[in-house]
């Protein structure tokens, strides 16, 4: 991608094999950030500037990864950086796996199945205080340091349905 002239980045990620996530063989590139927006960059880049450059000679530079099966439903929010997470690139969390969540549930329900499943997931210090998805989800909102997707745990619907026998 061309940049424009005097075009100022916030961080610029140099000289890595980038993997763009199309499917496509690596290629040397760079990727330039600048507030929320990414671009590659290939060519003679060397007089472009940023704010932050990090060397990525002999490392891969790929976007983000979606873990499609965790049980981070409370543990993200307890340690809201998750750095083994970041670390490894992953970006976005799925929740709710498996039938197991905290959303939709009553404060009564809620507080059963935080009981319930507290051998899974334990049962951090947090402030339980939602009873809805939105307001669940309202939780890891610009708190954490990754995204989550939610799939309705199956629990949660049945023993807001039909209870718990």
């Amino acid at each position: 991608m061309r940049v424009k002239k005097n075009e100022m980045f916030d961080i610029l990620i140099r000289g890595g094999t980038v993997i763009d996530g199309t499917g496509n063989v690596g290629f040397k590139g760079d990727v330039a950030v600048k507030e929320d927006k990414l671009k590659i960059l290939t060519g003679d880049t060397s007089s472009v500037p940023a704010a932050k450059t990090i060397d990525a000679s002999g490392c891969i530079v790929a976007p983000g990864f979606i873990d499609v099966h965790t049980h981070s439903d409370l543990i993200a929010l307890s340690e809201p950086l998750n750095e083994p997470k970041v670390r490894q690139g992953v970006t976005t969390d799925m929740l709710g796996l498996d039938g197991i969540g905290y959303a939709p549930l009553s404060k009564k329900n809620l507080e059963m199945m935080l009981l319930y499943y507290s051998g899974v997931n334990g049962r951090p210090g947090l402030d339980y205080s939602w009873s809805s998805v939105a307001e669940y989800l309202e939780q890891f909102n610009h708190k954490t340091s990754i995204n989550v997707a939610y799939l309705i745990p199956n629990s949660c619907l049945r023993v807001e349905t039909v209870g718990w026998e």
